[in-house]
């Protein structure tokens, strides 16, 4: 979680440096203290809050893209054609080479990982879980926040479409030409020269961009302040006062977010409970294994995070880009600390409003300038940005339909299956229906949100192969990520006060996520090496100690920003790839005590230590020898450049650099990341513990396992499904009333016959 929150609050300090003047580490130092100082105070309430508004300025930028961008191609349809002629719609890409960026199998089987290791084993998303007081309303926000993920992330490809399908009209991309200095700038740049013009409304876009990472940022600060007292300082101070603990826990998240100023946000990971369940069905040392793994998902992932809104708002005003990522981090971090987990509810709720409302103004605008989303389609599809059904097995090609699909699958159940900002996400529900609920509706939301970002960049690149402009080949932005904010400005800049309000829906994004994230650091700390050490702490001076280690982490946060900056790589591609690098042995390691009940102890270890050896291993190969990814051709003839003659040119030659041939292994692509580190982690997990002495079903209590026969052969008799439960009985929930559940397990064994669970226990 500091990593990735470092990420975080570097990302809108770029997006400001792409736009401003304003120093990029003086936009990051002051982005990573505003984070930590408002989370530290409001804690998880002022989380929440701050993610409900971040997520209406967030959409409302991508809205104000899609419909000023498409409004000045014609509509979506022309929008949708250029992307397609330029070879952005490229849905069916089913090539199985794992060394292809994104193919349909990547995309789907490394997604689902990816997004497991987000909502399944997330310390932030756990916290969200557990604000809603029951388990059913922990589901009803999980399914909800699916179905507006699916609305955001479509938001933001058809905010993408309307900014290259602009450029690639204008034959001038930003990026190519030099007129940004990385692509993570395009989307402030696009906002600028679409709405530069209009006062006010730069700046309110480059708000939006502070906001998501100011939610993510917040978020994550509270989860480890959460963590850390509840884990470090409860068990090394079990007698402590409430007054005292809730100081304690506000420090904590205090030095997180100072800790994520300094390294970045780790993905979300484990709720209490989820990190407790691998200690009760393993031992200590795995619980603490499990841990440090979700501290360095969670601290990468916060420091991209942060990152992305910073450049943005580089890309579309000329505020410094570290300046901007600092202050993303302060942010998420001091409100996570203040706020706790309902903060960073509140927040993601209205950061995904805006968030979504900026992708519909891409869409819309940028269907409009092209003649229609036909329009848009037609030019995506014309250059091949249209290719749903690429069913190549290659697993390095980086985008096929297993990849996709596959690769997908355990891409997000990393997220909504393993990751603690997830699970507290359910545990806030209240009882397990409206936990699942919240799942269903978050899996929904998540689809909305996908299709309309998908729906955005075909918009962006029909806009942009319309006027044969490329911004990021013309160099106007100088990474990929500026391109919506560059999109923003060139269909918005001459409105007042739009260009900042789409600014304000990309920060949206970014304070949600680090938000939850510090949240859920904080949590897991406070839970698996406070408590333990300090098991008479008081509830006060624990929950004081926990907001200090989510404020510690949010400072961490800010310094992997830093680094994500060095590395000349997408923020998603980025993003994504840690999830699988780290959600893909986290959950093999759950899987093994969940469905393997042979696997021990020192296999559980083994195997997610292998898992994580090997997947960071070919992913810092990756970084080192990046693969060549095919891509679609760009055009930057309409753009306006300065030509110098070949003869003016001094003319030289190098010899290109040997790759070592151990570079093949780096090409698998990144959509399949979570698939194949579960594989190892499982495939050592069980051949390490067969080797040492597998564990015996009987010796484990049933409450610890888990089963697939109910749900995937739900229709069989109960004389097929109880082999296939290893003989266990199922698993019965019952309601005790509206506001909690019970979980009754039956089991013949003596002493093991009733298993009951209220709302105040860990159920499993």
């Amino acid at each position: 979680m500091v990593m990735y929150m470092g990420i975080v609050i570097y990302t809108p300090a770029l997006a400001l440096n792409a736009v401003t003047n304003i120093s990029l580490w003086g936009s990051v130092l002051a982005t990573g203290l505003v984070c930590t100082v408002y989370t530290t105070v409001g804690g998880m309430k002022a989380v929440l809050w701050t993610d409900v508004f971040q997520m209406c300025v967030m959409m409302a930028g991508f809205l104000a893209i899609i419909i000023a961008g498409s409004m000045r191609l014609g509509g979506l349809g022309v929008v949708w054609q250029i992307a397609e002629d330029g070879g952005r719609i490229d849905f069916w890409n089913f090539n199985f080479d794992p060394t292809i960026r994104h193919t349909f199998w990547s995309i789907v089987i490394g997604g689902c990982f990816t997004w497991s290791t987000t909502y399944a084993v997330n310390q932030s998303q756990v916290q969200r879980y557990l604000t809603t007081g029951s388990v059913k309303r922990a589901r009803i926000s999980m399914f909800l926040a699916a179905a507006g993920m699916v609305i955001v992330v479509s938001a933001a490809c058809l905010s993408g479409l309307v900014m290259y399908s602009y450029y690639a009209d204008k034959q001038c991309d930003p990026y190519t030409s030099n007129k940004i200095q990385q692509t993570d700038q395009l989307i402030p740049y696009f906002m600028m020269e679409l709405f530069g013009t209009i006062p006010g409304l730069p700046g309110f876009f480059t708000s939006a961009v502070f906001s998501a990472a100011l939610s993510t940022v917040s978020s994550g600060l509270n989860a480890l302040a959460a963590v850390t007292a509840e884990d470090l300082v409860k068990p090394c101070f079990p007698r402590m006062r409430q007054e005292r603990y809730t100081l304690v826990t506000k420090l904590i998240a205090c030095g997180f977010g100072l800790l994520c100023i300094l390294i970045a946000y780790v993905t979300s990971l484990l709720n209490q409970g989820v990190l407790q369940y691998l200690e009760l069905r393993f031992s200590k040392a795995v619980r603490v294994c499990a841990t440090f793994t979700v501290f360095l998902n969670m601290v990468i992932y916060m420091g991209i995070v942060i990152y992305t809104p910073a450049l943005a708002l580089n890309a579309v005003t000329d505020i410094n880009l570290w300046g901007s990522v600092l202050a993303t981090g302060l942010v998420c971090t001091v409100y996570t600390t203040v706020g706790g987990m309902k903060a960073v509810l509140w927040t993601d709720v209205f950061q995904m409003c805006v968030m979504m409302a900026g992708f519909l103004a891409i869409i819309i605008a940028g269907s409009m300038r092209l003649g229609g989303l036909g329009a848009v389609w037609q030019i995506a599809e014309d250059g091949g940005r249209i290719d749903f059904w690429n069913f190549n097995f290659d697993p390095t090609i980086r985008h096929t339909f297993w990849s996709i699909l596959i690769g997908g699958c355990f891409t997000w159940c990393t997220t909504y299956a393993v990751n603690q900002s997830q699970v507290q996400r359910y545990m806030t529900t209240g009882s397990v229906k409206r936990a699942r609920i919240s799942l269903g509706l978050a899996g929904a939301g998540m689809v909305i949100v996908a299709s309309a970002a998908c729906l955005s960049g075909l918009v962006m690149y029909s806009y942009y192969a319309d006027k044969q402009c490329d911004p990021y080949t013309s160099n106007k932005i100088q990474q990929t990520d500026q391109l919506i904010p560059f999109f923003m400005m060139e269909l918005f800049g001459t409105i007042p006060g739009l260009p900042g309000f789409f600014t304000s829906a990309v920060f949206s994004a970014a304070l949600s996520t680090v938000s939850s994230g510090l949240n859920a650091l904080a949590a897991v700390t406070a839970e698996d090496l406070v408590k333990p050490c300090f098991p008479r702490m008081r509830q006060e001076r624990y929950t004081l100690v926990t907001k200090l280690i989510a404020f510690g982490f949010g400072l961490l946060c800010i310094l992997i920003a830093y680094v994500t900056s060095l590395l000349n790589q997408g923020v998603l591609q980025l993003a994504l790839s840690l999830f699988g690098m780290t959600g893909g042995p986290l959950l093999g390691l759950f899987s093994l005590g969940l469905f393997f009940p042979w696997t021990n102890s020192k296999g559980a270890i083994a195997g997610l230590l292998s898992g994580l050896g090997i997947a960071f291993w070919i992913g810092i190969g990756a970084i080192i020898y990046p693969p060549g990814a095919s891509r679609p051709p760009l055009t930057i003839e309409g753009c306006n450049l300065t030509v110098t003659t070949p003869s003016s040119l001094l003319m030289t030659t190098t010899q290109a650099p040997e790759i070592p041939a151990m570079a093949e292994m780096y090409t698998l692509s990144y959509t399949w990341y979570a698939c194949a580190f579960w594989v190892v982690t499982v495939f050592v997990g069980l051949f390490v513990s067969f080797l040492t002495g597998a564990t015996k079903r009987r010796d484990i209590d049933p409450v610890l396992r888990q089963h697939c026969v109910d749900g995937l052969y739900c229709c069989l008799p109960e004389v097929i499904k109880k082999p296939l439960r290893c003989g266990d009985e199922k698993v019965i929930y019952k309601e005790k009333d509206e506001e909690a559940e019970m979980i009754e397990i039956k089991e013949v064994k003596p002493g093991l016959t009733n298993h009951n669970f209220d709302n105040d226990e860990v159920a499993i």
